[in-house]
């Protein structure tokens, strides 16, 4: 399976500052996109870390320990953990750095990483970034948001349904319930699926997400061949509806089409993790 992506983000519109960051890696199969908080530059300082940590902790794992393939029976079960584990190895590391430098107090981040191995998808998620997947002519949301609003009404279905007028509770849509960087213990969301030909993906902060009214409005970008092109299209589009907030898109596309060396043009060494205010990486690789 032939895997291309690319990632991009932006500062915005509005904010002085980038506290997202992602991270595209398509030899390894590993894509991430975190979006930070806290003050002064603890967001920033949160996103880049816990990139820098899970991406670490996985190619270390792949280096040191004798995980499966995808014949052996435990294939999903060892590697969906690894995602997992890589993620909760993070919050405590956040957590003792923010003990030890004050400055950073508060700091932690959102994560929503996506593993791609010998053809299936394995994503670890915390927090209110997002993952969608494309299927032909329908794009939609795989992970949950978590967050204080989407908690509430999901225990509280009858209440949704009952009540038209959501605006006492949109207040709470952005005030996390699980996230990087607190000693608090929170339940990684994960899951796995297999790649078909043609499926695309997009993971993104929510200073994108918070612009898509409905599923439908993603399939049109997720349209476009070039993964480049539709990163540019989706981070304009954010800015173009007023980019209050860092907006960051990775798109990667899977296709069975054999790998040419032409494809084969990012030295692994090469830093492939962006987080300025305009930074991009695009590339292209068998999976």
């Amino acid at each position: 399976m032939l895997i291309r992506a690319a990632g991009k983000t932006d500062v915005g519109c509005l904010r002085e500052k980038n506290e997202d960051a992602f991270h595209v890696d398509v030899h390894n199969g590993l894509f991430i996109v975190c979006d930070g908080m806290g003050g002064h530059a603890a967001g920033e300082v949160a996103s880049r870390k816990t990139i820098e940590f899970v991406s670490q902790f996985i190619a270390n794992a792949r280096r040191q320990r004798k995980l499966p393939t995808r014949d052996d029976e435990n294939f999903r079960q060892v590697w969906g953990e690894l995602v997992v584990e890589a993620i909760e190895r993070c919050c405590d590391s956040l957590v003792s750095f923010a003990k030890t430098h004050p400055e950073f107090e508060g700091m932690a981040t959102t994560i929503t990483a996506l593993l791609i191995v010998e053809g299936v998808a394995f994503v670890g998620h915390l927090g209110d970034s997002r993952l969608y997947l494309k299927n032909r002519d329908v794009a939609k949301q795989l992970t949950r948001d978590h967050t204080m609003f989407e908690e509430y009404a999901d225990a509280n279905p009858e209440w949704v349904e009952a009540n038209n007028d959501l605006k006492s509770l949109k207040r709470f849509q952005h005030v996390l319930t699980r996230c990087v960087g607190r000693e608090q213990k929170f339940k990684v969301e994960n899951f796995s699926f297999h790649l078909a030909d043609d499926d695309v993906i997009l993971l993104c902060s929510d200073g994108l997400s918070n612009y898509f009214h409905s599923d439908d409005v993603i399939v049109e970008f997720l349209e476009q061949e070039d993964s480049a092109v539709a990163v540019d299209s989706l981070i304009a589009f954010a800015k173009s509806r007023g980019g209050s907030d860092n907006i960051s898109a990775i798109v990667v596309r899977a296709s069975n089409e054999a790998a040419t060396l032409d494809d084969f043009t990012l030295d692994p060494g090469l830093e492939n993790s962006a987080t300025s205010d305009t930074d991009e990486w695009v590339s292209d690789a068998a999976g």
